[in-house]
């Protein structure tokens, strides 16, 4: 599928923004805090633009369509960091047209990028994908009850030994990435906080 015809320009704001230098969510927050004036102006006006012409159920459509890669595209993260700024900006200055104006989120899932983790930790990568087959499963009251017969042999046997690698790592340790990365804004923060939930929920020591 053809990328919609503004995607140049989610690009080039975004790299305006330096975007993609802004990893963690803090960062973003305070970039959006400290914006100056020039720059709130233009970004607003990018957004009601942006809502006017439905921009993105159209990068939505794209998206889906497209047989995307890890680690995440240059454009795809363009999107995904404008869409959150666009989020916090609304957040943190309480004025038009971000009061006024909001962009849908998107519905296409963010393809996990394993190479945000520090290093020492792809090892929970895989372990974190078998977790993902069980989402519907994870945070339901009788998981814990029906928990042996839900996972299978094999991902439990992987979970047991993703169990030693959290121990090496810290289970804190995770899960202050975790926060600091955002697990609405990064699918592998998700992941992982869902991870150390299995391991909790299956009974496997990991502290």
């Amino acid at each position: 599928m053809t990328p919609p015809p503004f995607l140049a320009d989610w690009l080039a704001c975004a790299e305006r923004l330096e975007l993609d230098r802004l990893i963690e969510r803090s960062a973003l927050r305070d970039a959006a805090l400290n914006l100056s004036d020039p720059v709130f102006a233009e970004l607003g006006d990018f957004l009601v633009r942006a809502v006017k012409e439905d921009h993105v159920p159209q990068l939505d459509a794209w998206l889906s369509a497209t047989d995307r890669t890890s680690p995440m595209s240059r454009a795809e993260t363009a999107v995904r960091q404008l869409l959150r700024i666009f989020r916090y900006v609304g957040e943190t200055w309480g004025r038009r047209p971000f009061t006024d104006h909001e962009l849908p989120p998107l519905t296409t899932p963010a393809v996990p990028d394993w190479s945000k983790l520090p290093d020492g930790w792809a090892v929970l990568a895989e372990p974190a994908l078998a977790c993902s087959r069980y989402a519907a499963y994870a945070f339901s009251d009788d998981f814990r009850e029906s928990a042996t017969s839900i996972v299978t042999a094999v991902d439990r046997a992987s979970l047991g030994v993703a169990a030693g690698h959290v121990k090496r790592i810290g289970g804190r340790n995770i899960l202050d990435w975790c926060s600091r990365m955002g697990v609405q804004e990064h699918a592998e923060a998700s992941m992982l906080f869902d991870l150390i939930a299995f391991l909790d929920a299956l009974e496997l020591p990991y502290c």
